[in-house]
């Protein structure tokens, strides 16, 4: 909230200008806040921004996926077959799943997918695939439209899109 004596963009919440020390309590905007943010969390996911998902096979090798994963700076990988999502391979299925010996170019990403992910629709809310990110522990969300993938969400894009919308 801004300060109305000096202008200072504070933290929503404080009760004091961290500037100025001028008293915020009389001038609480928390209720508008809290009505900008719901608009946001109703929002339709493809309002936040997919982005293009990186892709690979069953077949393909962990070594091949991890260099897609990096030239592209993402953090998971679609698994895909005949066009169709079947699989996600994540840094924490690289973490949890890969045992310290693998040979990385002898391991088929298919062996340490996880199959069948959770899925949104285009026209879910943001608010419905936060709950999932909390409830499930998901971090990347592929997007379809119909049985058709058609982007993905991760949670930094996510929280970006809040904070930006929502002017946290």
């Amino acid at each position: 909230m801004k300060c109305p004596d000096c202008g200072y963009d504070n933290v929503v919440g404080l009760s004091v200008c961290e500037c100025c020390g001028q008293d915020l309590t009389a001038f609480d905007e928390t209720d508008a806040y809290r009505d900008e943010l719901k608009a946001v969390l109703l929002s339709d996911l493809d309002d936040a921004g997919l982005i293009d998902p990186v892709c690979a096979t069953v077949d393909d090798s962990i070594a091949a996926v991890l260099e897609r994963m990096r030239a592209k700076y993402r953090g998971s990988v679609l698994i895909l077959e005949n066009e169709k999502l079947i699989g996600i391979f994540t840094e924490r299925d690289l973490i949890k799943r890969l045992p310290a010996t693998a040979v990385l170019e002898n391991e088929r990403v298919g062996d340490y997918m996880t199959p069948d992910p959770d899925t949104y629709q285009l026209d879910d809310s943001l608010c419905l695939a936060v709950n999932g990110m909390a409830v499930r522990g998901n971090r990347h969300l592929p997007v379809m439209d119909g049985e058709k993938l058609v982007g993905l969400l991760g949670v930094r894009k996510i929280l970006a899109y809040i904070a930006e919308k929502a002017d946290l």
